[in-house]
Parts: structure tokens; sequence; C-alpha cells
């Protein structure tokens, strides 16, 4: 789920996003909610995780900011789709982080 609101000020920009699910085992799942974890944290999103659920939010930063990190969590929601069923070690979490981070979205193809 993503929810936003952004313009001029910064006084009601936010963007918040919460995440939970996914089709593979629990371990699993808990690995990509890992995951997002860290790549919200390094990208300027606070964050709350408690097993495979994700919450994390970006308030009051200015429009192009706020627009950016919209635009992050499009590429976060497409790269983490099908992730959960490919994150087979926690070794994996840091490799993914690193092509994300590095914007090697083909890596996750």
């Amino acid at each position: 789920m993503v929810d936003a609101m952004v313009g001029p000020g910064t006084e009601h920009n936010h963007v918040h996003f919460r995440f939970r699910g996914g089709g593979a085992g629990e371990e699993n799942k808990q690995r990509r909610a890992r995951f997002l974890e860290r790549i919200l944290r390094e990208t300027g999103f606070g964050v709350d995780r408690s097993g495979d659920l994700v919450t994390a939010w970006f308030r009051r930063y200015p429009q192009t900011d706020s627009e950016n990190a919209l635009e992050l969590l499009g590429h976060l929601i497409v790269c983490a789709r099908q992730l959960d069923a490919v994150l087979k070690t926690d070794a994996a979490i840091k490799l993914y982080g690193e092509y994300f981070l590095s914007q090697r979205f083909d890596m996750f193809g």
C-alpha cells in the first residue's frame, strides 16, 4: 500500500508505504521484509518492521524530495515483486540490496 500527498509546501507532504505477505515460505517473506527495510532506511525513510510486515514513512520533505521518494517506491515495488522466492540466504539480502542501491534493476528480472 502506498499513500502520498505531495505539494509545494512541506507541512503536509508525506509518503507512506506498507508491505506484507507473499507466496513463499515464512523465512523468505521475512528476508524480503529485511531487504525492504534496508533499502528504505538507507534512502531516508523511517521504518518499522515486524516479521514480514514493513511500514515506512517519509514526512515533511520538500516536493522534489517527496517525488523522488515516490519514484524510489515504484522501483522498489517492481523489484521486490517476486523477491521472496529468490532470497534463499541472508547473504542474498545484502547482494540484492547492493544491486538496488546501485540501480542495477536488470538484476531483478
